[in-house]
């Protein structure tokens, strides 16, 4: 049990990790153009620094997309309907019965209602 726990914590630090150092390089990337371009070496500032900068920023929505899916939807949670309204929503793995966070508002409430507290 706790090998399984300190695998998990592994994987996750790895991949903590590998996103921080994409994201480091790409903003390093966009800074070096930025940089470059306002250097003024002749010729070669617009060249590289016109080059570096959209790379950069290409290269950081890749990494910062794929930082916040793995951030959003962690391994363990998979995509499932809600039971009430059949809208996709994330459950546990082995949750039977899955009820989404607006229905679940809207069943609090009710009760609320009925019990005179709302």
């Amino acid at each position: 049990m706790m090998y399984l726990s300190m695998l998990r914590l592994s994987r996750q630090l790895a991949l903590v990790i590998r996103h921080s150092l994409t994201t480091i390089l790409s903003l390093t990337i966009f800074t070096g153009g930025i940089v470059i371009l306002l250097s003024r070496i002749p010729g070669w500032s617009l060249f590289l620094g016109l080059l570096l900068i959209p790379l950069g920023l290409v290269l950081m929505v890749f990494s910062l997309d794929e930082t916040a899916r793995k951030v959003f939807v962690p391994e363990n949670f998979r995509p499932a309907r809600c039971s009430l309204c059949g809208k996709m929503t994330y459950a546990k793995e082995g949750e039977k019965e899955v009820v989404c966070g607006i229905c679940q508002e809207k069943e609090v409430d009710e009760l609320l209602k009925r019990n005179g507290k709302a």
